[in-house]
């Protein structure tokens, strides 16, 4: 289990989810990992175990290649 004091991310706990998006720049995939095996154990908060999972996601894409974007509904 992550004990709290060793998260990547100081004051990680007390972040909302628009401030979380902005700490996860220059994380590595271990890093969101332990982040995620935090936020599961604690808070359990589905909004951000994505987003974490994204951008780790994002992590182990090869290099030139870019996600799909969404389908935007037709007008």
């Amino acid at each position: 289990m992550t004990r709290p004091e060793a998260l990547p991310i100081p004051d990680y706990d007390h972040l909302l989810l628009s401030e979380l998006e902005h700490r996860l720049e220059g994380l590595d995939a271990r890093s969101l990992d332990r982040l995620i095996e935090h936020e599961r154990t604690y808070a359990a908060r589905p909004a951000a175990i994505a987003l974490l999972q994204r951008r780790r996601d994002r992590l182990r894409e090869p290099p030139g290649t870019e996600p799909p974007e969404p389908a935007q509904p037709r007008r």
